[in-house]
């Protein structure tokens, strides 16, 4: 589930970049 991970990095990382 390594995906799934990088997945949620991707989507946390532009997040914080929006906030």
């Amino acid at each position: 589930m390594e995906s799934l991970m990088l997945l949620y990095q991707l989507l946390f990382g532009s997040t914080k970049h929006i906030s």
